[in-house]
């Protein structure tokens, strides 16, 4: 009725109304669908959809548990541990990681395995690296693995049941057996070198200490024994992997105080 209040048609409004209403509708939704629309979320700064990335992404970590946790947030989480700890060798193990961030990163704990690693030990060994580098790189995923399921724990429960088996590759076949160099061979291999590595390598030939040990050797270390007419370095036990000190014999100086060797030429002063 012309004039009526749609208060006044009470019930049977619904079936007038009702076309308006998804007409009403249909234009909301073709309204948000709109090529207008599509372009204003295109035009969000690049910073602002970045960050809602990253808060989705943390969301969505947060909310994982257990052996839904990924294995890059386990990686994480002992690289953290590491650093407390003060493990010497951090910056290695976290190379390890990067290196396997791409294969397993995205994994959930619970596939991470035996299987999902073949691909990265083909492709390692495709390019060139030796079977104990990438055996190096598998231990850090076992000890992942092996800290989710003996150590990690959220509301009590571990983030993985069992820790499955990695299999290392065979690293016999590179393998050769050490054998000392003769003068010769140390002579020419001086010729090779810039003078100060010539000292460097000349220590770590006669020392049998390891690079790292060498590039690192400080004054403050060495112990003069004067009953055997020459010094030693008592390097700290926290320098050394094995955590205990260790000495490093030096050579015999000559009639003018300087550390050298005859069949190389080299005269270390």
């Amino acid at each position: 009725t012309k004039g009526a209040s749609p208060c006044v048609l009470g019930h049977q409004a619904s079936s007038v109304t009702a076309p308006a209403n998804a007409r009403s509708t249909s234009s909301t939704k073709a309204s948000a669908s709109s090529p207008g629309s599509a372009r204003s979320a295109k035009t969000k700064p690049a910073w602002l959809r970045a960050r809602q990335a990253e808060v989705d992404a943390k969301r969505e970590h947060e909310l994982r548990e257990g052996s839904e946790q990924l294995f890059a947030a386990a990686a994480q989480k002992y690289l953290i541990e590491c650093k407390q700890r003060g493990v010497r060798t951090l910056d290695l193990i976290a190379g390890h990681v990067s290196i396997l961030l791409p294969t397993i990163g995205s994994l959930p704990l619970r596939d991470v395995c035996n299987d999902a690693l073949e691909g990265f030990k083909d492709e390692r060994a495709a390019d060139g690296v030796k079977p104990s580098t990438i055996n190096r790189s598998l231990e850090v995923v076992r000890t992942v693995l092996n800290r989710a399921a003996r150590v990690w724990r959220t509301n009590g429960k571990p983030w993985l049941s069992v820790p499955p088996l990695i299999e290392m590759l065979d690293e016999r076949q590179q393998r050769r057996p050490p054998y000392p160099i003769t003068w010769s061979e140390q002579a020419e291999l001086m010729k090779h070198l810039p003078a100060h590595l010539q000292r460097m390598a000349l220590f770590a030939l006669n020392s049998g200490a390891r690079d790292d040990n060498v590039c690192k050797l400080q004054w403050a270390w060495e112990r003069r024994v004067p009953e055997l007419d020459r010094s030693v370095f008592v390097i700290p036990a926290e320098e050394f992997k094995g955590k205990r000190a260790h000495v490093l014999v030096d050579w015999r100086p000559d009639d003018e105080g300087f550390w050298h060797d005859e069949a190389a030429g080299v005269r270390l002063g």
